[in-house]
């Protein structure tokens, strides 16, 4: 049994001496093939733009980067410098975006301040803490954006007329209101502050013959005025409009004067604070489906200055109409009154509601039977010097008595100048 044991031992110590041999000569012989290795990469095997490396007994061939072995040539891989162009491409898009809305986002929050401020200045704030406090106030407080889109962007075919105050623009809020929106050229720095709180004293007047204040919009450098839309214009286009061939009636503009005054004395004595207009003129009396008179453009008070010459073109206009002996009367009490308000002296000068009261007589004493007023053709006006070339008509109003026929030829809408 021990001579076995150790007969295998022996055995398995000349297999390891046999394997160690084996080793050696291995490597022995990789070091001779080593030593006598020849360089195949010196002859270039590689095609044109290849990179060769050299293997034992071999070498192989690569393409440098940005190019793809095709065949037996390394052409440019299209695909790859694509793909990093588009790549490139859009990390600068995406750059450019986050810049381009961060300065979006810079400029927005610099305009809403700059909104906020003029809101402010406006008495945007104290106007708020009052609509709050008094609820149900018919006044609207606009963004520029509501009024830019019922305006179209303030665009030129909306506009409804022109003035040294501002521009009137022929507006639809809601979807369905028609509004007139006026935006002014100008403001008293000295009543900025105040301004809110006077356009809301001034939207709740509420008068057949005063056109109704809707609401304004602060939040821009010069507030925007928003007012009912009245249909048939003003009447200065009656008066002067582009139809010369038609001439209105005495009465239709006693009638007319009438309710302006009655309008302006409304605002002068009745109104919870008395309110001087600042602006009265022809253009600023605007004519209803009716052809009723209703004062507009009060809130140029705070505006516009005063302009005094309008009354004399209206009494002008009024004794332009007068023909005739029997109407002698008319034209002395038009004269009269034309005298009284142009005193130089404020106290000798009516109230409006005077003034009112006084052109109410004369225009019942116009619709007297015994006052015949002239309708010739060729009677020459007062104000121009040449024949009227005319007839008369009567517009419809308020019935005193007076015919109430539909107007010749209306014409398209006009608002305050």
């Amino acid at each position: 049994m021990m001579q076995q044991v150790c007969g295998l031992a022996a055995t398995e110590q000349d297999r390891a001496s046999s394997l160690e041999k084996q080793r050696r000569q291995l490597n022995i012989l990789q070091a001779a093939i080593a030593t006598y290795d020849v360089d195949e990469c010196s002859r270039n095997p590689c095609p044109s733009g290849g990179v060769c490396h050299n293997t034992v007994g071999g070498y192989l061939c690569s393409c440098r980067a940005g190019r793809k072995l095709e065949g037996n040539t390394c052409n440019p891989d299209t695909g790859l410098i694509i793909g990093v162009t588009m790549g490139l491409f859009g990390v600068m898009v995406v750059a450019v975006i986050i810049v381009f809305w961060g300065q979006m986002i810079i400029q927005k929050k610099k305009f809403k301040k700059v909104k906020q401020e003029y809101f402010r200045q406006h008495g945007g704030l104290l106007l708020f803490d009052r609509m709050k406090s008094e609820k149900g106030l018919a006044f609207t407080v606009f963004s520029e954006a509501e009024l830019i889109h019922a305006t179209s962007n303030f665009d030129n075919s909306k506009i409804l007329g022109k003035g040294g105050h501002g521009t009137v623009y022929k507006g639809v809020i809601n979807n369905k209101k028609q509004v007139a929106v006026k935006r002014c050229a100008l403001v008293d720095e000295r009543q900025k502050k105040e301004f809110g709180q006077e356009m809301l004293i001034l939207s709740q007047i509420n008068h057949k013959n005063i056109v109704k204040l809707l609401g304004c919009c602060l939040e821009v450098e010069v507030p925007i005025l928003v007012y009912e839309f009245v249909l048939n214009g003003t009447l200065f286009e009656l008066i002067h409009g582009k139809n010369q061939a038609l001439q209105i009636s005495f009465s239709t503009l006693l009638r007319i004067a009438h309710e302006a005054a009655e309008g302006l004395s409304f605002l002068h004595s009745y109104a919870s604070t008395p309110i001087i207009h600042g602006d009265v003129k022809t253009s600023n009396i605007l004519l209803d489906e009716n052809y009723m008179a209703k004062v507009s453009d009060f809130g140029a008070s705070i505006l516009a200055p005063t302009d005094k010459e309008q009354f004399v073109t209206m009494v002008q206009v009024l004794v332009s109409h007068v023909k005739g002996q029997e109407s002698m009367e008319l034209l002395r009490g038009l004269a009269d009154l034309a005298k009284n308000c142009l005193d130089m002296c404020g106290d000798n000068r009516p109230s409006m509601k005077e003034v009112a009261d006084e052109l109410n007589r004369l225009r019942k004493l116009s619709l007297h039977p015994w006052v015949r007023l002239n309708v010739e053709t060729d009677a020459e006006s007062l104000l121009s010097g040449e024949s009227t070339g005319g007839y008369e008509i009567e517009l419809s109003g308020y019935p005193m008595g007076e015919s109430e026929n539909q107007p010749i030829n209306p014409r398209s809408s006009y608002y305050a100048r």
